[in-house]
């Protein structure tokens, strides 16, 4: 019976020193800069490029990644936006409670259509249409709110041909996901420039080695608690915890924001078993009470 014992234990141990570690990446809503808004019906630019971003990155498979709807089921809306200003105490936050190294700022600085061309006596028009779409991103690490990366990509795309309209309207109504945006210039100067964006990306997330994130007590037995967070978070057999609970919130009296929190360590903890997504660790000095959703922080 012992001998199972240790070969279940050695079993366990080896399957969670196989599972890689990935950086965990949250990818904030795109931004536009200061490009002119030469369509007029209501199309969402934005969620589009961001959309794609998010589907190019997670189909490199080295990352994990979280994506706009669950940014803003934990987060809200109002402090999505308060995190383009790189605050650091805001940035701090955000990455402790959705388990993320980095957050990813979002710009779309070019998204345009140049349809400039030549009349041509009877004929009508000798054109050239040219699109352009250029993006910029930084990459925040959620430790220290310092950028660590810049990031860019641009397209473009050309036609040429005679006409007797723009070709605006064309675009009117299409998703980005679509085939005949896709097939588009303006998709596909799109498509390039979101592809060279996220080549730069994961270029710049592979240069950055994945870290344990603040976790969560997620059970209580014992001596010993299971923490939410496992070697996809970057957590190994050996690794110390603190147990800490929450004692004071002090809030902006103006804005009602929680500015400062007070901690006290409840105990220490040692990991001793580690899945894909949650781990095992004895508790190794108990100070006061170890209850569930308390934040476990790495040593």
């Amino acid at each position: 019976m012992r001998q199972k014992n240790f070969l279940l234990v050695l079993i366990l141990a080896l399957l969670a020193t196989g599972v890689q570690a990935s950086s965990r990446v949250a990818v904030l809503p795109f931004k536009m800069g200061r490009v002119d808004r030469w369509w007029s019906w209501n199309w969402n630019v934005n969620q589009g490029i961001e959309d794609l971003v998010v589907g190019e990155l997670v189909r490199q498979g080295d990352f994990q990644v979280v994506e706009r709807e669950r940014l803003e089921a934990v987060l809200g809306e109002q402090r999505l936006g308060r995190l383009g200003m790189l605050d650091p105490k805001t940035v701090a936050e955000a990455g402790r409670i959705l388990g993320v190294d980095y957050l990813l700022l979002g710009t779309i600085t070019d998204f345009t259509i140049d349809d400039g061309g030549l009349r041509v006596p009877f004929l009508g028009r000798f054109t050239k249409t040219t699109a352009t779409v250029s993006l910029e991103g930084r990459l925040v690490d959620t430790q220290s709110a310092v950028i660590v990366a810049a990031v860019g990509g641009r397209g473009e795309e050309s036609q040429t041909g005679f006409s007797l309209g723009r070709v605006f309207g064309s675009l009117q109504g299409l998703a980005f996901d679509s085939q005949r945006f896709q097939n588009h210039i303006l998709g596909k100067a799109t498509g390039e420039a979101v592809g060279e964006f996220v080549t730069q990306l994961s270029g710049e997330l592979r240069k950055l080695k994945p870290r344990t994130v603040s976790a969560l007590v997620a059970d209580v037995a014992a001596g010993q608690i299971i923490l939410n967070a496992g070697a996809d978070r970057g957590v190994f057999v050996g690794q110390s915890f603190t147990i800490q609970k929450k004692t004071r919130e002090i809030t902006d009296p103006a804005t009602g924001e929680i500015i400062w929190v007070e901690r006290e360590t409840v105990a220490l903890a040692t990991v001793t078993e580690v899945t894909d997504n949650a781990s095992v660790a004895n508790l190794t000095k108990i100070i006061g009470n170890v209850e569930v959703g308390q934040e476990a922080i790495p040593d």
